[in-house]
């Protein structure tokens, strides 16, 4: 993997990768502990979520086809190894959510995929990507089953944030099937609902209770539409972005007007050649994202702290490095 080309998404846009029952089989150990390395990067790396879970289901029976898709994941991973999260100070601390569903995607069983996210002001905390356990006979039960998976998450966090002072109720979760948002506000059960499982009909009870409230939105706004297929590299980018995962050498944050890698530990200022000793000590002790300091009137922000240097900002239209 050295000397492999960099993928530009995780998965390829309208990939069909099925049990392939003719295909040449490959190690089960090996797939399996790369699967497993992969779920565990998941904790931080949302922009892998489906393509991991996804190959993660051919764990049993592993053929040649699912070991390349594994390895486009890792070559991504490649080409992305400084991407991560980035969490704003100033930001509000509102909970909102995003629930998204493929009717049936999976071409195994032609189950849906469930996706959501959820935020706290303008901050990614929670995201999941998971198979439906039932078969949706359309669009708008796929979506519905989504949107009570999603709630059950947001109902979790909820409970857990009511633990620190944070009360929440009319919890927005948005959604772009209208179909879906109706079925939830209706609480009558009729023909078109009766044959789902009766466990993700709780939704509806918050909903008349008023601790969540469903919204519409229009697809391309949809930022859980990242975790149910494979997008283009296009819409892949535009979601990722928005969903606040930056590349501290490729990206710079709205806070700096520019930025700059410095290869050393390091930063010189014009003749002077040093930086701050306790912002260092803090970062390398803490390992805080974004410290101020002030050196000859430059306001400068530690942006990222990288193994081999720092990624350095600064709000100044003349360069100071």
């Amino acid at each position: 993997m050295d000397k492999s080309s960099v993928a530009k998404t995780p998965m390829a846009s309208g990939t069909l990768i099925g049990a392939d029952p003719k295909g040449k089989p490959v190690d089960q150990k090996t797939y399996r502990a790369i699967i497993g390395s992969l779920l565990y990067l998941t904790a931080s790396r949302p922009d892998i979520m489906f393509a991991t879970c996804f190959c993660a289901h051919f764990q049993a029976n592993p053929k040649e086809s699912h070991m390349l898709a594994v390895k486009r994941i890792l070559r991504y991973l490649k080409g992305t190894a400084n991407r991560g999260l980035w969490y704003p100070k100033e930001s509000g601390f509102e909970l909102v959510s995003f629930s998204d569903a493929d009717h049936g995607g999976c071409q195994l069983d032609r189950k849906s995929t469930s996706g959501h996210v959820q935020f706290l002001g303008d901050k990614l905390v929670s995201w999941g990507s998971k198979k439906q356990h039932c078969v949706s006979t359309s669009t708008a039960v796929a979506e519905y089953v989504a949107a009570a998976s999603c709630c059950s998450q947001v109902l979790w966090m909820r409970t857990q944030l009511g633990d620190y002072g944070y009360n929440f109720n009319h919890i927005p979760i948005y959604c772009d099937s209208k179909i879906a948002i109706a079925i939830t506000c209706n609480p009558v059960q009729h023909t078109r609902t009766k044959h789902i499982d009766i466990r993700y009909h709780f939704i509806n009870d918050h909903v008349e209770r008023g601790t969540i409230e469903l919204y519409f939105v229009k697809t391309e706004y949809q930022l859980a539409d990242l975790f149910t297929k494979p997008l283009d590299e296009k819409r892949f980018n535009i979601l990722i972005s928005k969903l606040g995962m930056f590349d501290p050498q490729d990206c710079t944050p709205s806070r700096v007007s520019s930025s700059k890698f410095v290869s050393s530990k390091t930063v010189g200022f014009g003749s002077r050649n040093f930086i701050s000793k306790i912002v260092l000590q803090c970062v390398l002790e803490f390992q805080m994202l974004i410290k101020l300091f002030r050196s000859e009137s430059c306001q400068i922000l530690i942006v990222c702290d990288l193994q081999k240097g720092y990624q350095i900002g600064w709000r100044i239209s003349e360069q100071r490095f």
